[in-house]
């Protein structure tokens, strides 16, 4: 890492003599320990940021890290919603339902719901 620093210092330094060695070190650092973008946020949208950001005392940068950081780290959406349902013995005798089957007690279950019954 050291041999790629001083090779960019020096490829600095040629294409730009005033620059110094801490000056290149500098811009190597901001260049690949900070990444910069650009994000179109709807016009709405950052309104909402800037007044919430405003409230809390906090930068836009603050917020958007956060923000970012809070989405990155949230569990996925199945496993959120993953419950486990408990099992019920029944008197009744139980019926083989196949997809098939399913999907026509729902189609008859709509045509009811349809007819106002």
């Amino acid at each position: 890492m050291l041999a790629t620093l001083n090779r960019i210092c020096a490829a600095i330094q040629r294409i730009i003599p005033a620059y110094d060695l801490k000056v290149a070190f500098e811009a190597y650092l901001c260049f690949y320990l900070n990444m910069r973008t650009t994000v179109d946020i709807p016009d709405g949208l950052f309104r909402e940021i800037k007044a919430t950001v405003a409230l809390r005392g906090e930068s836009i940068k603050q917020f958007l890290l956060r923000a970012a950081k809070a989405e990155l780290n949230r569990p996925d959406s199945a496993e959120e919603t993953c419950v486990r349902l408990p099992l019920v013995n029944s008197r009744e005798h139980s019926y083989d339902c196949d997809p098939q089957r399913m999907s026509e007690i729902l189609d008859e279950e709509d045509r009811v719901f349809a007819s106002g019954h």
